[in-house]
């Protein structure tokens, strides 16, 4: 009788230290949940109308630019400042890239801890599975943030490049 007693108590604290684990593995998820929130958030809040209103300046002047400059009219500062604004081009097709793998990224991020908060709930993932499918979302979830801040940083510096040099350019191009 002692000893089913033991064996009960046993049972009981293996049971609910279960439980407690299962709870902060939830909680860590939440946790998780509420970062790709946040990055969602950070990306959508880039302004989309600046980036094209960027493009569709640089392709303008660069129409006006094949159009009527002549090479053989050589300014160096102007050829200097082109060369500096093209980044514009580059980086804009870089960021559209960017754009369908971040939102990629996005839908298959929270279906994933979606799902994994589901199999914690219904108790289908635990001991050693369970530590590597956190430490799998933490990793994925850190890529995601460290994508975001690189697509913010690119679109940061596109806008920069068209702020400093675009009205120069287009200055320029009106003078031909």
């Amino acid at each position: 009788m002692k000893n089913i007693f033991l064996i009960l108590i046993f049972i009981i604290s293996s049971l609910t230290s279960c439980s407690f684990k299962d709870n902060e593995a939830i909680k860590k998820v939440e946790e998780l949940q509420n970062i790709v929130t946040q990055l969602q958030d950070q990306y959508n809040a880039v302004d989309e109308k600046a980036i094209k209103n960027a493009k569709k300046q640089y392709d303008e002047s660069l129409f006006l630019i094949k159009k009527y400059y002549f090479k053989d009219t050589i300014d160096i500062q102007f050829m200097n400042s082109l060369d500096y604004y093209k980044n514009i081009k580059y980086s804009s097709k870089i960021i559209n890239k960017n754009r369908t793998i971040i939102n990629d990224n996005f839908d298959i991020t929270n279906k994933q801890l979606s799902i994994l908060k589901e199999d914690l709930n219904n108790t289908a993932i635990q001991g050693e599975k369970l530590k590597e499918a956190l430490l799998n979302e933490n990793n994925n979830v850190a890529k995601l943030d460290s994508a975001v801040n690189l697509y913010i940083e690119n679109i940061d510096k596109l806008l920069f490049v068209h702020d400093s040099i675009a009205g120069y350019i287009k200055n320029k191009t009106l003078s031909f």
